[in-house]
């Protein structure tokens, strides 16, 4: 729930697009950036949660970490929140794997699935992982066999005097052709480093002298970062010299300590946004008898009539009166500046 003043800051300040901001970091042109108590929360990954003080601030959601103005790292919740079910273990996705978003829930050896959601298993029973061959399973091991592979499963009596084919890791049982088929965890999981971050996967049979299951590896201009039995575990650029990196706005920036600078996503200027989670940045000496109760910033607003803060000369708001001042380019505001509209303004 979003406390009403942070749905009045909704309705006065314009939510940011992400062309106007970072230009990357998991934000898709045209993602908003929802306003929460004078600060930003993170595009698709963060949103704006009323506290136990009831004060509010950005949280970052769906399976991200971070503090939720920026949401990168993929949150654990094997670790974090052990969800699976009893005898059954929990194996750590992306938080948009399609399918098993955030992360899976298989059963132990020896449990079989009873019911299952998006992430997997939600309870396991007793009893091999196995796939009857038949409505009617067969009653003798020999007759178990006609039907079961014996180089990819093996037939497992039970109680009841009947048999089933138990596939090997790896395999699947295909009831049509009657076969324990090679399961493609490159197309169903994909173990490896993403193809975004230079991986690839190939899929291998589980009894490959080399890679069981899968392999992983990197895209040519990549090199691995580490490796274990089914090759790179990640993939990092390769450079034969050191990249040249263009200066950004923000390498010559007037924010405060307090301050964060983003550049905009043209490479044409910058903004300062506050840190603090009171919202107030660049402020000495705050005491409630000064003007504007001290919010203004020195550098570059002054308290204007009914107590509210507005730009220096020199200075604009983009978001209107009492928002955060930028430099003001008058050639680019027809409305700031002199010039017939036939003529051609110049700073």
């Amino acid at each position: 729930m979003i406390p009403m003043n942070s749905l009045l800051l909704l309705a006065l300040v314009p939510p940011l697009t992400s062309s106007q901001n970072y230009g990357g970091k998991g934000i898709l042109p045209g993602d908003l950036w929802i306003l929460c108590d004078d600060e930003y929360c993170h595009p698709n990954r963060g949103a704006c949660i009323e506290q136990p003080n009831g004060e509010s601030a950005c949280e970052c959601i769906n399976g991200w970490k971070g503090d939720g103005r920026e949401c990168l790292e993929d949150r654990d919740e094997c670790v974090e929140d052990n969800p699976c079910p009893e005898n059954s273990f929990c194996v750590n996705k992306f938080p948009y794997s399609d399918p098993y978003p955030q992360y899976k829930c298989e059963c132990d050896i020896g449990f079989t699935a009873t019911a299952t959601d998006k992430h997997g298993a939600t309870s396991c029973s007793d009893g091999p992982q196995a796939i009857i061959i038949e409505d009617e399973p067969p009653t003798s091991i020999e007759e178990c066999w006609t039907s079961c592979p014996w180089k990819r499963g093996q037939c497992v009596g039970e109680s009841s005097g009947k048999y089933q084919c138990v596939c090997d890791d790896g395999y699947r049982y295909d009831s049509d052709e009657k076969d324990c088929k090679d399961i493609d965890e490159c197309s169903e999981d994909y173990p490896c480093p993403s193809e975004s971050e230079g991986g690839y996967c190939v899929d291998y049979d589980p009894n490959h002298q080399d890679y069981q299951k899968w392999k992983c590896g990197c895209q040519e201009g990549y090199i691995p970062t580490g490796t274990d039995k089914h090759g790179a575990t990640g993939c990092k650029l390769e450079f034969t010299e050191s990249p040249t990196v263009a200066p950004k706005p923000c390498d010559n920036n007037d924010c405060c300590d307090e301050e964060t600078c983003l550049n905009d996503a043209d490479g044409a200027g910058y903004q300062c946004v506050c840190n603090n989670p009171t919202g107030l940045c660049c402020i000495e000496n705050i005491e409630n008898e000064e003007p504007c109760d001290g919010k203004c910033n020195p550098k570059n607003q002054v308290c204007g009539p009914d107590n509210v803060c507005i730009c220096k000369d020199g200075y604009f708001s983009p978001s209107g009166v009492g928002g955060n001042c930028k430099p003001e380019n008058q050639c680019e505001n027809s409305g700031r500046n002199d010039c017939d509209r036939n003529a051609i303004c110049r700073e």
